[in-house]
């Protein structure tokens, strides 16, 4: 990748504006006498800073530049999708990026599904060749990489080249187009209405080559960004069996099944947490569900601490649905359009919304939260969830990376002394700020999930698509936070994936994972998946070491750890789940 050019579109006083330019040195100052700027390439990273002489409104801000690689055979392309959910792999320069515009406008606006991702503000819809993806990106031929990764949205401990602009916090969309062979870098999103005054830096971005250890471990080096403190961890959740159908019996009932658990004499399992069917409503987190939970929470937290089980809660700090009391008593909590208008971020229980965390009183409300689950209930792990909801709305004083990036670290600090497993959140925000990370869509009891749910968005669940996003994902396992692939599943009842698919999801997870939890009662296993249930625990040891495609065919290449100084292999069709 070669960056030649720089693109600003700007407004003032309602006339706009528009600069171009050539990039001729590693570092130039730049202007058209209404806009100034900076710009310095040094050392493999890249800044762009714009110094407004007058308030004015940043519209677009771009840096392109030659995908020399484009369209070389066995080339394959890797653009990070918006969120934990988003579908993400290599692809080909053959296929084409999956769209919300297959559904109907009328279904979208009604369940609000391009809310989940970054539809509305990505740009134009992509033609076959073309990709877009966040944070970062690269291009790999056969072990050979070439890496963009932007640094801006990160929280970064890394100085600042341009010390006299502040830093935007701006999310970094990276589109790649391979007929043109084509590469560029965004500020925040594709379109913008964010005023400024001050100078401020809008791109800030690292070029980077070598191998894939290579190039993961100098960007987050670059960064800054200190590699998580907490240890890889098995553990169960509630989710995949029961979803909201919770109570106190059947919570019960899998704490024993969890801690009687036996593998080689000793209990896998460490965590317990409770997912979302606990409140009355979801945004209401200070009361349950008194017909679920009629003793509260405190029986189930007791039963499992007495059991040397860890306890987690989920919840969605910054979400209330529609029926909410949260909701219907604090309406000047939540984010608005510039209509003023409430924005439903997805079509989850009554509907949703997001909070404003520039509120006082929002913040507030959430630290009581925090406190109230760590301080009261003891709960050591906390599943936040939806986190995307409170950078949808785009604020002109803000970009949208800010918001998200000021809600983590808000956030971290809110929930001190408690680990954080991250959900529903753009990754780059949560690198370093959350302990533990999911890193695909929700796993789905079939396949593929119903055929209808194919034509919705790119963050519905699939396991089909989270054993890709497990994959093409697991850089970041050690670096930016432990990965989370989402559950396994080895049991035989309330599931229609099958043995195989079974078997290869378990493996998958165990091999890209850290966090690696189930939702089936272990003392259901018979022989036969508690042998099965050996084999991930011994996998989860394993270092994969590389990862090929061709076609529908994926083969992954690990080496076991096991003192035999062998590699072995994965192969499965990524179509149909059917190993190979």
């Amino acid at each position: 990748m070669v960056l030649k050019h720089i693109f600003i579109e700007y407004e003032i006083e309602n006339q706009n504006h528009f600069f171009n330019s050539d990039i001729t040195s590693d570092d130039a100052n730049f202007g058209d006498g209404t806009l100034n700027g900076r710009f310095v390439y040094k050392d493999s990273r890249f800044t762009l800073a714009i110094f407004p002489n007058k308030k004015l409104t940043i519209k677009q801000v771009k840096v392109s530049g030659d995908l020399e690689t484009a369209r070389k055979r066995k080339t394959r392309y890797l653009l990070n999708g918006y969120q934990s959910w988003t579908d993400t792999r290599e692809y080909s320069a053959k296929e084409k990026e999956k769209s919300v515009g297959y559904m109907p406008g009328f279904v979208n606006r009604k369940y609000a599904f391009n809310s989940y991702g970054d539809y509305s503000f990505c740009g134009p819809k992509l033609s076959k060749g073309n990709f877009h993806g966040w944070t970062y990106a690269y291009v790999r031929q056969e072990n050979d990489y070439e890496f963009l990764g932007s640094l801006s949205e990160l929280n970064s401990s890394c100085e600042n080249p341009i010390p006299e602009a502040k830093q935007s916090f701006a999310f970094g969309l990276i589109r790649f187009d391979t007929k043109t062979g084509t590469v560029e870098i965004y500020a925040d999103s594709y379109r913008m209405d964010y005023e400024i005054v001050d100078p401020v830096v809008m791109i800030d971005a690292v070029l980077l080559t070598g191998s894939e250890d290579g190039v993961f471990e100098r960007y987050f080096e670059i960064a800054g960004i200190q590699k998580p403190e907490v240890e890889p961890v098995m553990g169960w959740t509630s989710w995949y069996d029961f979803y909201q159908k919770i109570n106190e019996n059947c919570l019960l009932e899998n704490v024993k099944g969890v801690a009687s658990c036996s593998v080689n004499k000793t209990n896998p399992f460490k965590v317990f947490q409770i997912d979302d069917g606990y409140e009355p409503f979801v945004g209401d987190w200070l009361s349950v569900n008194s017909k679920k939970f009629p003793n509260g929470l405190e029986t189930v937290t007791k039963a499992a601490k007495e059991k040397n089980l860890k306890i987690g809660i989920w919840f969605a700090p910054f979400s209330a649905e529609k029926k909410s009391k949260t909701y219907k008593d604090h309406p000047d909590w939540f984010c608005k359009n510039e209509k003023g208008k409430d924005v439903l971020c997805g079509c989850n229980w009554s509907g949703f919304y997001g909070m404003d965390i520039y509120n006082q009183e929002v913040r507030d409300y959430i630290t009581r939260c925090c406190r109230h689950f760590i301080d009261d209930l003891g709960f050591s792990l906390l599943k936040i969830d939806f986190l995307y909801s409170v950078c949808l709305v785009a604020r002109k004083d803000k970009t949208r990376g800010q918001v998200m990036h000021d809600a983590m670290v808000f956030f971290r600090e809110a929930s001190k002394g408690a680990e954080l497993l991250g959900c529903g959140v753009p990754l780059g925000s949560a690198f370093g700020l959350v302990d533990y990370c999911r890193i695909g869509t929700d796993v789905s009891l079939n396949w593929d999930d119903k055929g209808y749910m194919r034509l919705c968005h790119r963050e519905r669940p699939s396991t089909k698509y989270t054993i890709l996003n497990s994959l093409y994902r697991r850089q970041l396992d050690g670096r930016a936070f432990l990965n989370d692939p989402d559950v396994f599943l080895l049991r035989t009842y309330n599931e229609k994936l099958g043995s195989e698919r079974k078997s290869l999801l378990s493996q998958i997870n165990a091999l890209a994972g850290s966090l690696v939890f189930t939702s089936d009662n272990p003392s259901s296993y018979d022989e036969e998946q508690l042998s099965n249930l050996e084999k991930v625990i011994s996998l989860a040891k394993a270092k994969i070491k590389g990862v090929e495609n061709s076609g529908n065919r994926i083969v992954v290449t690990y080496d076991p750890l096991d003192g035999e100084n062998r590699e072995k292999t994965l192969r499965f069709n990524r179509k149909n789940g059917k190993i190979i």
